[in-house]
């Protein structure tokens, strides 16, 4: 499945202002596991593998980057299975077999990062998060809009208050994660 997605950091300020302006109709917490072949955690292009625990439930995801990316806006082919249980290591043969590739490696755990999301599918085409993340001490804020073709017009006017430069590229969550994992052991 191709993902379309604009990401947007913000400041707790804009979070709780966003948080009001918007009628959200779910709210939930969610963890994401991140794996990464040893010495491959912070390399751009790579597949970022992830095991998701929202709701009940566990599915593995690697979200392969498309050759598209550019600025705030980012595209991914993603895939998922249902997983019953957190490994140490994702095996190879089990990531290849989700990719229908032969090129993957194992990953072992790295860590996980928490996050308490609400969700409003207030413009057709889109589904608009904003997200409170908290890992490894530290806490940041985000809004993440995933659509199909385009961004609503309406969205971007609804939210000029954050001047969205949709060329600024943003770092997404998982590189987030392995930059501040990176600090905690210098």
């Amino acid at each position: 499945m191709l993902e379309k997605e604009l990401k947007v950091l913000l400041t707790k300020e804009q979070y709780e202002k966003i948080d009001k302006l918007i009628r959200w109709e779910d709210v939930y917490d969610q963890i994401n596991f991140y794996y990464a072949k040893e010495g491959n955690e912070d390399v751009p292009g790579t597949p970022t593998v992830r095991i998701r625990s929202k709701k009940g439930k566990m599915q593995l995801e690697v979200k392969v980057p498309v050759s598209a990316n550019s600025g705030a806006v980012k595209q991914h082919e993603e895939y998922a299975k249902d997983i019953a249980y957190i490994p140490p290591v994702i095996s190879r043969e089990t990531l290849n077999e989700l990719l229908d590739r032969t090129d993957m490696q194992d990953t072992r755990l790295l860590g996980f990062l928490y996050t308490n999301r609400r969700i409003s599918t207030k413009y057709e085409g889109c589904e608009i998060a904003l997200d409170k993340n908290e890992y490894l001490g530290k806490t940041d804020y985000e809004l993440e809009v995933e659509f199909i073709d385009e961004l609503p017009g309406e969205l971007l006017r609804e939210f000029e208050f954050l001047n969205i430069d949709q060329s600024r590229k943003v770092t997404g969550k998982y590189r987030r994660f392995i930059h501040e994992r990176e600090n905690c052991r210098a």
